[in-house]
């Protein structure tokens, strides 16, 4: 087998580091024309001499030790370090196997797109495709089939005519009439793309605006660009070649300067010239007119055109509505003949399959939809309609500014945090929607008196969140995972349709819950996604299987959502729960379009209640698992045991220390310590026993130490408050200890400390009722044992505001257990 790839991705030339994909092309041809590259220099010479074949052989006598292993296959990084290694080129190396392997694993836009088949030398006669993941393969389509060109575009490619007129000017090698011929090409391009940007803005100007949005904008059918690009630069089918030449000429001499005096060679305006182009005019005018549209508007102002108060670049664009355009040209010849022998589709979120097939424009004669590997107690199904201030969760835009909306959500949401163990993925609409609800969440007193949510959810999981820019994302789940991996809890905000929503794998603790805010639909108000309703409906009485324009929009946010939701159950043995929190989700027309093991058993609740808390609970202590909160694992030693039996054989290492409950104290107080001098927030509480029932053991004998065994209670005590000296392994519920203690205080003394508790209570949280049945035998289990370092953790890791209460009610408590100052 080979994998292929990009320049991009597999060149290892320094020369080559960090310029764009283009310029790496430009640069590679150069240096292997000038027999510069060492790495392409010794690949026909490590070949010959057998590093093929050596490299094979290693690697079956390495996969002969153990039978149980597949043969050595190359991935990308592998292939790169392979390289690095023996000093070879991994980019030719993976195209010189081509020839000799059975299976050859590749990008989508490598079968796709004819003209990268044709460049790559890929051979789909008689083939068997195997599509994974194919639930974007029509999107993924039509975007590979759609160009566009913008002014800032234009004005790139000019700088870079310059730079390469210059680059020729300096090269004394070549020759007079030679270089006096290209600085003419480049002055006679460069005037005519001036041109071309000053129509695309003229023309913008005289069309009228929008009746909707107010911005102008034009849109034709597809076929329209080919007059417009004629009318503009006198470009032709016949005379594209002639401008292709000169693009290319220019791209690769500013690439011979670059590697012969090392300054930069990006040429970003040429290469999206030279795609724009190669792609208009692959296609035949009737399927342009028929498929594509032609569209000129005025981009969305960034960041960077409001800071130097700038206008936005206009748009020349061909957008194609319609995937089986690529799907044709990659499964038929021009006589209409098949050319790969099967083609299979595989996915989760492919339903309904008479639509996808409509899409593509393939006729699928068999079709398999398979039930879900998991039962029914493997994963639970919420639906959330309300926030505790009674206001409708709903994520529709007009509502996002709401502050009761907003506080409903996070403060929903900060309950949910302390529920689900270990980790917990919440997916919002967009960065924008993210980044609204953290900035609003973060304002004092949104959770309640002296509270922030984000500080409540922040105190409960480790808050990480997804970056916009994709090179971080590998060290975002690295950062999430390791947090886990250490016992603690984490929370990822992400967003639908992003990397961690369909692209990476959380199987167990590491997506114990997923939370879904609102739901994915498509911003109708762009223009691509109302050209493309407008198209299906159109052609929906054409095509067989066809849907309309609203069903699209309905389906597509399905598919997102689908894709979301999967991340929780990773393979047979996994478990979680999905909350879904939006009161439109509360609608079986919605319920049914989700697969059946998600909304087939959906429940729905008004609200983040105590019965809600109890039934979560429920559904986690059945699977073996109680609450893990930010500052670790909280669940006994025994339900720890029990998540590492249910989890044997998923092959991934369990570092959670549960054996010894004064180990685990110690771990915690460090860990606070080093958090408070990293970049995350104090601490603002202990999640402490957090989603236990309250017959569980607060502490068993295995749990503790010898040297935290109690002493010896004078007999004088109180029977009723000799709790330790009795049994200590038993469970105290907030009842039992008020009997204990009723019966050791006077009736004044009793009222005191029952005012103190509640009150100390109300401000430890408000949301949960961890206080009542889990803290309070905390603090009777370490008096009793007199273990001054649980009580320590307990003092450390509260903020200052609850350090006073917390010491008053232990004062109180010190007269229960009478152990003196």
């Amino acid at each position: 087998m080979t994998v292929l790839g990009s320049r991009d991705q597999l060149c290892i030339h320094p020369r080559a580091e960090g310029s764009s994909f283009t310029s790496k092309n430009a640069i590679c041809s150069s240096l292997r024309q000038n027999r510069k590259c060492r790495f392409y220099n010794k690949l026909d010479a490590f070949l010959e001499n057998g590093g093929l074949a050596k490299i094979q052989e290693d690697a079956n006598e390495k996969n002969a030790s153990n039978s149980a292993k597949p043969p050595a296959l190359h991935d990308i990084e592998e292939l790169t370090s392979l390289g690095a290694t023996h000093g070879f080129c991994p980019f030719y190396y993976s195209r010189k196997m081509m020839t000799n392997v059975d299976i050859i694993f590749a990008p989508y836009n490598y079968l796709i797109d004819p003209r990268l088949r044709k460049q790559i030398g890929i051979d789909l006669t008689n083939t068997i495709l195997i599509v994974d993941e194919a639930h974007n393969i029509a999107s993924n389509t039509t975007d590979s089939s759609s160009y566009c060109l913008n002014t800032v575009n234009i004005t790139e490619a000019v700088n870079e005519l310059s730079r390469a007129r210059v680059s020729v000017t300096q090269d004394s090698e070549i020759p007079a009439q030679d270089a006096s011929t290209r600085i003419k090409d480049y002055d006679l391009l460069s005037g005519i793309l001036k041109k071309l940007a000053h129509s695309i803005e003229m023309t913008l100007l005289k069309a009228p605006p929008n009746p909707k949005s107010g911005d102008p904008h034009i849109v034709s059918p597809g076929g329209d660009v080919l007059g417009f690009l004629k009318e503009q630069t006198s470009l032709t089918s016949e005379t594209l070649p002639e401008f292709m030449r000169v693009i290319e000429q220019a791209v690769a001499d500013v690439a011979q300067t670059a590697v012969s005096s090392g300054v930069r060679a990006d040429t970003p305006g040429l290469e999206k010239l030279q795609a724009f182009l190669t792609g208009v005019y692959s296609e035949r005018k009737e399927t342009l007119d028929e498929c594509f549209r032609m569209v000129l508007f005025r981009e969305r102002p960034d960041k960077k055109h409001k800071k130097h108060n700038v206008q936005p670049p206009t748009q020349l664009g061909v957008w194609c509505m319609d995937a089986s355009v690529a799907m044709r040209s990659m499964l038929q010849t021009k006589e209409g003949a098949q050319i790969p022998r099967s083609l299979l589709i595989t996915s989760g979120t492919l339903r309904p399959l008479d639509f996808f097939a409509a899409e593509l424009g393939v006729e699928f004669p068999v079709k398999l939809q398979n039930p879900h590997v998991i039962s029914e107690s493997q994963i639970m199904t919420v639906a959330v309609r309300s926030g505790d201030n009674n206001a409708l969760l709903n994520s529709r835009f007009a509502n996002r500014t709401n502050p009761l909306y907003i506080r409903a959500l996070g403060v929903s949401l900060a309950k949910i945090v302390g529920l689900v163990p270990h980790g917990l993925l919440v997916f919002f609409q967009s960065f924008t929607f993210m980044k609204d609800m953290l900035d609003a969440w973060k304002k004092p007193n949104t959770y309640d008196e002296g509270h922030s949510i984000f500080d409540v959810i922040n105190n409960r999981k480790f808050i990480i969140e997804e970056p916009m820019v994709a090179s971080m994302t590998a060290a975002k789940i690295k950062e999430y995972c390791s947090i886990i991996d250490e016992g603690n809890g984490a929370v990822m905000f992400a967003v639908f349709r992003g990397k961690m929503a369909e692209g990476m794998d959380f199987p167990d603790r590491y997506a114990r819950g997923v939370a879904l805010v609102g739901i994915p639909y498509a911003n109708i108000g762009e223009l691509k996604v109302s050209l493309k309703m407008q198209y299906l409906d159109e052609t929906k009485a054409v095509r067989k299987g066809s849907v309309s324009g609203s069903n699209w929009y309905t389906l597509d946010a399905l598919r997102s959502i689908n894709q979301a939701v999967g991340r929780v159950i990773r393979h047979s043995k996994d478990y979680g729960a999905v909350f879904f929190l939006d009161e439109r989700y509360d609608s079986k027309g919605l319920q049914v379009q989700l697969p059946p093991w998600v909304g087939h058993n959906m429940t729905t609740v008004q609200k983040v209640d105590d019965n809600f808390i109890n039934n979560i609970r429920g559904f986690y202590n059945r699977n073996g698992l109680a609450s893990v909160g930010r500052t670790g694992a909280t669940g006994f030693a025994k339900r720890q045991k029990v998540e590492l039996v249910n989890d044997d054989g998923v092959g991934r290492k369990r570092s959670l220390e549960d054996d010894k409950a004064t180990e685990d104290a110690f771990k915690h107080a460090r860990r606070y310590q080093e958090l408070r001098e990293s970049q995350h927030p104090s601490i603002k509480k202990a999640r402490v026993e957090q989603g236990i029932p309250t017959s569980s053991t607060v502490f068993t004998a295995g749990d503790l130490t010898a040297s935290t065994q109690p002493a010896p209670v004078p007999s004088s005590q109180p029977a009723a408050v000799n709790i330790g000296a009795v049994d200590y392994a038993a469970a105290y519920t907030l009842q039992e200890y008020k009997k204990a203690v009723k019966a050791a205080l006077s009736p004044e003394q009793y009222d005191t400390w029952k005012a103190l508790l509640i009150e100390f209570a109300q401000q430890i949280d408000t949301a949960t009722v961890f206080m009542r049945d889990r803290f309070i035998p905390w603090i009777v289990t370490a008096f009793t044992l007199k273990n001054l370092t649980l009580l320590r953790c307990h003092v450390v890791t509260l903020p200052p505001s609850l350090r006073k209460g917390y010491l008053l009610l232990l004062r109180e408590h010190l007269k229960v257990v009478r152990l003196g100052g």
